[in-house]
């Protein structure tokens, strides 16, 4: 197990993770320090905790909002499956009905 020093906010916290998850933890708390900023820089005050707090909530949103937009994609690509499913259906049966009309005129062409 790692430690890794990060800095939010000018703060630095030491973080425990998996050996090898060192540079992600870096990039993870880059984007978070990223979003502080962010959030000072259009004016929010407050206590440290009251700040990642903040901070917590934004990069919650935009979690739900990814989440959301996934399951959309799942729903549509889902939607697109059954649809293909239909159209695989309906050629099955145009050939069936191809076939049928072949026969019939096959007979009448005999008779």
């Amino acid at each position: 197990m790692a430690t890794v020093t990060v800095h939010l906010n000018g703060i630095p916290y030491a973080v425990a993770c998996e050996d090898g998850q060192e540079d992600r933890l870096h990039r993870l708390a880059q984007q978070v320090d990223d979003t502080i900023r962010g959030i000072l820089a259009r004016g929010a005050t407050g206590t440290e905790p009251h700040i990642l707090a903040v901070t917590c909530l934004v990069l919650a949103d935009r979690v739900f909002d990814l989440m959301e937009a996934t399951a959309l994609a799942e729903k549509q690509a889902a939607d697109h499956k059954a649809a293909d499913g239909a159209l695989e259906e309906a050629a099955a049966q145009v050939d069936a009905l191809s076939n049928q009309i072949e026969w019939l005129a096959e007979r009448l062409k005999r008779a």
